[in-house]
């Protein structure tokens, strides 16, 4: 089973980086990513709601070079007002303060509509920290041959998938090593 991404659109936490014209003018939004297509998708946001302006800066791909400039733009006080990350940072960034807590401004109707996996890699303490925009799918690669041989099932859990690595262990005398350990 693979160790997918997720791209996350997320609330920088801190200083509050959107501007207004005043009433009834155009809120600024800055938005970093490092997504390839965000253009287009920022052009048609802007087209479609003429009130909201997302201004787009393309951070370096890779989440080194994204992270770092993340970091240090929060810690001056200047970070953008949305980012996207992968799903790994989330649970970091929201420790770190980096990501506002969005729980309040996030409905259960939009969160019953992502996958429950999905939504668990976006919340840190049961709290929302950033909303999933771009799932991998995980995939398990398996030999049928192997598991017929030593007489296991394709296992569907992780608890089983991890048992299934520690009996192939055990009866392969160490030649096959589980994927998972404890």
């Amino acid at each position: 089973m693979g160790a997918g991404l997720a791209a996350v659109l997320a609330g920088c936490g801190g200083k509050k980086t959107a501007t207004s014209s005043g009433s009834g003018g155009v809120t600024t939004l800055t938005y970093w990513s490092s997504l390839r297509g965000s253009d287009g998708v920022v052009a048609k946001f802007n087209e479609s709601h003429p009130n909201i302006h997302v201004r787009l800066t393309d951070t370096p791909a890779g989440a080194s070079g994204t992270n770092a400039k993340i970091y240090n733009a929060f810690k001056a006080g200047n970070a953008p007002d949305l980012i996207t990350l992968e799903q790994a940072d989330v649970t970091q960034f929201a420790l770190d303060g980096v990501l506002a807590d969005i729980t309040n401004r996030v409905s259960e109707d939009t969160l019953s509509k992502l996958s429950p996996q999905a939504v668990g890699w976006a919340t840190f303490a049961g709290r929302t920290y950033a909303l999933p925009t771009d799932v991998e799918p995980f995939v398990m690669f398996y030999n049928k041959t192997l598991l017929e041989k030593y007489g296991l099932d394709v296992p569907t859990t992780w608890d089983e998938y991890r048992s299934m690595g520690q009996t192939l262990q055990k009866k392969t005398g160490g030649k096959v090593k589980p994927a998972l350990q404890d």
